[in-house]
């Protein structure tokens, strides 16, 4: 028997729980009764508003409803539109700050939560395929993983206030780590990120490359030539991040991140603090860390002159750093709110 034609974001995610990577997206469509499904019923179930204009009844709806899940709209407003279908979820909301155990507490948190991470929102990500296989995880998480969202991801905090998607309700939370350290351990990531695409093959790693002027990674390369490699990402413009935390947190300011931190009530703990933060908050344990960047380049190897580059980098993360950690040596917790500082 033909399931129903969505009508809702919710319903299409129920039919996503069909889903079986061995048969593929067009065999979940195939199974689904589109014959009476018009295209106002397909604007709203796959991109939340009426259709653009007056239309006439869809010659196919099926490969009109195809047609609008590899859309770029419907991927780009599917974050958002996800958390508004499960609105009596709380969320557990992450602001993922680079190099600072992110990766690592995702991976934690996907042990308990029903986990979605924004890149689904970003166009060309992932192929339709991918897409399906990642909503029907979710899907699956939902039905048994307690009552709460987790969103992980490089997402930046104004977004989650000014898209309304934090509620009174719902808990932010963050973790940092020294500016200059999350200078070296971007380095290194950069470095293990080329080494596993080796001809660069992603967008990441053609970006890096383009602006150190390589054309490829050698994976025969001896140390040296690494350590050099290092080095020279560390001099390049464009590839030492420029204020990270501030960046994420508010516009790359010290200040804009104090004031959205005293607007939320955001949990913020340190990188040393994490493993017992992370026991003690949420009763998780963590035997290795996930996306650990390789030990090529310590503080040790850099010149005076690569140390006074990345100090001018990180000038406003290190007001905002400064405060956080001055707050949890005071206090003797495992972590400050966005108001206490």
């Amino acid at each position: 028997m033909l399931t129903p034609a969505p009508a809702s974001l919710r319903e299409l995610l129920r039919v996503l729980q069909r889903y079986r990577p061995d048969e593929g997206l067009d065999a979940l469509f195939a199974s689904v009764d589109w014959s009476g499904a018009s295209p106002r019923q397909l604007a709203h179930a796959f991109l939340g508003r009426p259709p653009a204009g007056a239309s006439a009844a869809a010659a196919d709806p099926r490969a009109e409803a195809r047609l609008l899940f590899g859309s770029d709209e419907f991927r780009r407003d599917l974050l958002r539109r996800i958390l508004e279908a499960f609105p009596a979820r709380q969320r557990l909301l992450f602001v993922h700050l680079p190099k600072c155990a992110g990766t690592d507490f995702e991976a934690a948190m996907d042990q308990a939560h029903a986990c979605l991470h924004e890149n689904i929102r970003s166009v060309g990500r992932y192929d339709d395929e991918e897409l399906a296989r990642r909503l029907h995880a979710f899907m699956r998480q939902i039905q048994k993983k307690g009552d709460t969202i987790f969103v992980g991801g490089h997402v930046p905090l104004p977004w989650y206030i000014d898209s309304a998607l934090y509620r009174y309700t719902d808990r932010l939370l963050t973790i940092v780590r020294h500016p200059h350290e999350i200078a070296i351990s971007f380095t290194n990531y950069v470095l293990l990120c080329m080494k596993g695409d080796p001809n660069f093959e992603t967008a990441d790693t053609r970006y890096w490359g383009s602006l150190a002027g390589l054309q490829n990674f050698d994976p025969n390369w001896p140390a040296s030539t690494v350590r050099e490699l290092a080095h020279r990402i560390i001099a390049t413009d464009g590839l030492l991040p420029v204020n990270p935390m501030c960046a994420l947190l508010g516009d790359g300011t010290a200040d804009s991140a104090f004031r959205n931190l005293a607007r939320v009530d955001i949990e913020i703990t340190h990188v040393a603090l994490y493993t017992t933060w992370l026991r003690a908050r949420w009763g998780l344990t963590r035997t290795f860390r996930a996306n650990a960047a390789p030990r090529i380049l310590t503080a040790g190897d850099l010149s005076g002159a690569e140390k006074a580059r990345i100090a001018a980098a990180c000038t406003e993360d290190m007001r905002l750093y400064n405060a956080i950690t001055a707050k949890l040596e005071s206090t003797g917790e495992l972590s400050v709110t966005g108001p206490g500082l």
